[in-house]
C-alpha cells in the first residue's frame, strides 16, 4: 500500500513521523494521569460485601454508579422491570399472579401518596392508558415495544432522574476535556502546518500526515461515544467507594453462602433486594 511503501523506503521526515506519534503518547499520558482509577487503598474502603443497599438510590442512580455512565437507551428496556417492580414496592401498583400470569392494577390510593414528580407522570401515563384495570407484564411489553408514547414516557423518566445525579461528584472528566482539546490542536496544526509549510513538506509527508489525521480523529471521535468512557474519565474518591459499594453488594446478593449465613430479615426486604438486582443484571442469580 502507499503508506508501507512510504514507510519501507523511508520517504518521510521526522516532522511527519512526530505528527502520527505524538497522539499515542498524548494518549497513554492521558490515561496514568486521569483515566487510571484510584487504587482502593486509597479511599480508606477496605469491605468485602455489603449486606445492606448502599444508599438510598432511585433506579437511574444504582445503574450509574453500577457501571460509571448514565443510563444508555438501550438499556431503558431491561430497566423497566425494576422501574414497575419499584412502583409495586412504593404501592403505587399492585400486583397479583393469576393463572402463571403476572397482573398489574394502579393503586386506586395512588394521587395520595407521596411521590416525585417523574413517578407522577408514568403513574399518570399508566392510568391514561389502562385505567384502574389490571394489565398483564406481558400485555404491557407488547405495547412498550409498539407505543412510541411508552418510549418518549419512560426515556423522559429516565432522562429526568439523571439531571439529579451529581456528576462531578462522582466522576473526574478533566482527561476527557483534555482530549477534546488537544482534537481541536492536533487538526488546526495539521491545515495550518501544511498551508504555512507546505513547499517544505514532500508529498509523502503531507500523505502520511493525512492518514494520520484520519485514523487518530477515528480513534478520538470512538473514544467521545460514550459520555463517560472508561479510558479518559476516571471515579473521583466518593465516586469510587460508592461505585465499590454497589459491586460489593451485587456480589452479597449473589453469593449463596453468604446469603445463607447472612439473610435478609424480612420478606420486604427480599422484594427490595430482587429490585436491586434487576438493575444491576443479576436477577435470575439472586433468584
Amino acid at each position: 500500500t502507499p503508506l508501507l511503501k512510504i514507510i519501507l523506503e523511508e520517504k518521510y521526515s521526522l516532522i511527519s513521523v512526530g505528527y502520527v506519534v505524538s497522539p499515542l503518547i498524548f494518549l497513554i499520558i492521558t490515561y496514568f494521569m486521569y483515566g487510571k482509577e484510584m487504587n482502593m487503598n486509597e479511599t480508606g474502603y477496605e469491605f468485602i460485601y455489603e449486606r445492606e443497599p448502599p444508599s438510598n438510590s432511585n433506579i437511574s442512580e444504582i445503574y450509574f454508579f453500577a457501571n460509571g455512565r448514565k443510563c444508555e437507551k438501550e438499556k431503558h428496556g431491561e430497566l423497566i422491570v425494576s422501574v414497575m417492580l419499584d412502583f409495586v414496592n412504593k404501592k403505587y401498583l399492585e400486583m397479583r399472579e393469576e393463572e402463571n400470569e403476572v397482573y398489574l392494577k394502579l393503586n386506586s390510593n395512588y394521587e395520595k401518596i407521596k411521590k416525585d414528580i417523574n413517578d407522577k407522570i408514568v403513574l399518570d401515563f399508566l392510568k391514561k392508558k389502562y385505567g384502574f384495570d389490571k394489565f398483564s407484564m406481558k400485555q404491557f411489553n407488547q405495547e412498550y415495544n409498539k407505543d412510541i408514547d411508552y418510549y418518549y414516557v419512560f426515556n423522559s423518566y429516565f432522562s429526568e432522574q439523571e439531571y439529579h445525579i451529581d456528576i462531578e461528584k462522582y466522576i473526574n472528566n478533566k482527561g476527557q476535556n483534555r482530549i477534546i482539546a488537544f482534537i481541536g490542536i492536533y487538526f488546526l496544526f495539521f491545515f495550518g502546518f501544511v498551508m504555512l509549510f507546505n513547499s517544505l513538506l514532500e508529498k509523502y509527508d503531507i500523505f502520511l500526515m493525512f492518514i494520520s489525521v484520519f485514523i487518530w480523529g477515528f480513534i478520538f471521535s470512538i473514544t467521545e461515544i460514550s459520555e463517560h468512557n472508561i479510558l479518559f474519565n476516571k471515579w473521583t474518591k466518593e465516586g469510587r467507594i460508592m461505585n465499590a459499594k454497589w459491586k460489593n453488594f451485587k456480589k452479597y446478593i449473589t453469593d449463596y453462602s453468604m446469603l445463607k449465613e447472612h439473610p435478609p430479615k424480612s420478606v420486604k426486604l427480599w422484594e427490595e433486594y430482587l429490585i436491586y438486582a434487576v438493575v444491576l443484571g443479576v436477577a435470575k442469580n439472586t433468584i
